[in-house]
């Protein structure tokens, strides 16, 4: 019981860190809840973190001057 209490704890923890990256929290509890907590980590890494256009909403990379969606200027 305490294994299956840690890997939801875990979840949580990977969803704290997809909300802090700009990704879908529901989303990454489920990877990691079905895949494993360690892989969800990982995966969230390498894809890093967007940010949201201003115009449109859309996700853009942090570095981005143009956003992919609607092609308005990004501020630094």
């Amino acid at each position: 019981m305490e294994i299956v209490l840690f890997w939801i704890f875990l979840a949580l923890a990977v969803c704290l860190l997809a909300k802090r990256f700009g990704r879908g929290l529901i989303i990454w509890f489920f990877i990691a809840l079905i895949a494993s907590p360690l892989i969800a980590i990982i995966f969230l890494l390498i894809l890093g973190s967007t940010h949201k256009c201003p115009e449109c909403k859309g996700g853009v990379d942090k570095d981005a001057k143009k956003c992919k969606h609607c092609g308005s200027e990004l501020s630094a």
